[in-house]
């Protein structure tokens, strides 16, 4: 697990996630203290996420877990930084992943796209994403940007493991992750995008009470527990 944060804050203990699925998925959950910049700008922090899989992997035995079923995923900007793990993992042949479960993702660096035109968002609007961006990139760098750091930057979105998607109609990222979720179907990657009608960005915990936010939560919850359970050890 990847937290949020725009990759400047947050922290890998999360009481949030990982109590969440652990009780409802039964899965253990390892939460990643990746570096965040402006300190440390990328590439430090997916190559601690990187080291943190292949650890998890190496050492499945002793954390009781089946490395046959290990599944990556983030939210905001750790779902960004679980999409750009799937794709560096993919091409450095690491551990076998076999789900992403990509929350809200923060995957493009220049919001070129519809959503990513309007200004005024709730709890995370285009200037302070654009900013967040340019302290992770060590500049404004653009279309040059890294796929590994911005995913939608990515050319080949094949090989990487089925994604579940989930974000808001009134979320700054719902375009990019529409047109994420389309070139990974495109690409032959089992991909599905849900949209919540009035969520804004992070708004299943502001308003984790509300049906509509309860609704978003547990089908995200159900992606994850499904996908381990597709892939059940044969006795």
């Amino acid at each position: 697990w990847l937290h949020g944060g725009g990759f400047i804050m947050g922290r890998g203990e999360d009481d949030w996630f990982g109590p969440l699925f652990a009780e409802h998925c039964g899965c253990t959950v390892v939460s990643v203290e990746y570096r965040l910049a402006p300190e440390y700008p990328f590439p430090a922090g997916i190559d601690d996420s990187f080291a943190a899989l292949n650890w998890v992997s190496e050492n499945a035995h002793e954390l009781l877990i089946d490395k046959n079923r290990i599944a990556i995923g983030g939210a905001s900007a750790g779902g960004g930084l679980a999409a750009g793990l799937a794709l560096l993992n993919r091409d450095r042949s690491g551990p076998d992943i076999m789900f992403q479960l990509l929350l809200f993702p923060m995957i493009d660096n220049l919001h070129d796209t519809e959503s990513g035109q309007i200004t005024d968002h709730p709890i995370w609007n285009q200037r302070t994403s654009l900013n967040a961006w340019e302290m992770y990139l060590n500049g404004n760098v653009g279309l040059a940007a890294s796929q590994y750091a911005a995913p939608s930057r990515a050319v080949d979105l094949s090989s990487v493991p089925p994604a579940f998607v989930p974000v808001g109609s009134v979320d700054l990222f719902l375009d990019e992750s529409r047109d994420y979720v389309k070139r990974l179907n495109d690409a032959g990657v089992s991909a599905e995008l849900k949209v919540y009608p009035g969520v804004y960005h992070g708004a299943e915990i502001a308003g984790a009470e509300t049906t509509i936010a309860k609704n978003m939560s547990g089908e995200y919850i159900e992606a994850l527990a499904n996908a381990f359970k597709s892939r059940l050890p044969v006795d």
